[in-house]
């Protein structure tokens, strides 16, 4: 069976979208960390399951994080059980 050279330059390719895991290691923090400024901060979310961040929008959110703070985002409050007169 023959294996397939590998090259210097294979082992520094990294993929244009990171998971959670991926992302915190390349922004230098824990990954409970970067799951809560994910949480509070509006940087887009890729993929499917909306589980995949790019590079390029992880350095935009690094350079300046205000762009991406836009505002509150409220969730709809339920108003718990109403019961129906009949």
């Amino acid at each position: 069976m023959s294996s397939r050279p590998t090259s210097s330059s294979d082992a520094n390719i990294q993929p244009a979208y990171l998971n959670l895991k991926q992302a915190a290691a390349y922004l230098g923090y824990a990954v409970s960390t970067f799951r809560a400024y994910a949480s509070s901060w509006n940087i887009p979310r890729m993929g499917p399951r909306r589980n995949r961040f790019r590079k390029e929008d992880l350095d935009a959110w690094m350079q300046n994080p205000a762009v991406f703070h836009g505002g509150s985002t409220k969730k709809r409050k339920r108003s718990g059980f109403t019961p129906v007169q009949l």
